[in-house]
């Protein structure tokens, strides 16, 4: 048997404690999503798979060795590919290296 008939000021007065108590308990901190590293043309993967393969940083001239052009198109192909690299100016050299 209903004996009784909450009121509106009651309904509301219940959302809100329930809405208080949920903001007050401790979230879940998100994981930041993994960057997926997707090269979007040839050149990219080129240079990606050299830097691969040296498994560390390389000159400019050690790159075009590793992939087997000229150190005119292997820093044009950096530049191509800048989303990917880091390049560090160490004295005179610049060394290309994978971004983490």
């Amino acid at each position: 048997m209903i004996t009784h008939v909450p009121s509106r000021f009651e309904v509301w007065f219940a959302s809100l404690v329930t809405r208080l108590r949920e903001a007050r308990r401790p979230q879940e901190p998100s994981r930041p999503e993994p960057e997926i590293w997707t090269p979007k043309s040839d050149t990219e993967r080129a240079v990606l798979a050299a830097l691969i393969l040296a498994g560390k940083a390389v000159t400019n001239d050690e790159l075009a060795q590793l992939m087997g052009c000229s150190k005119g198109e292997a820093s044009r192909r950096v530049t191509e590919a800048d989303r990917f690299v880091r390049k560090i100016r160490e004295g005179r050299r610049v060394q290309i290296s994978l971004l983490n």
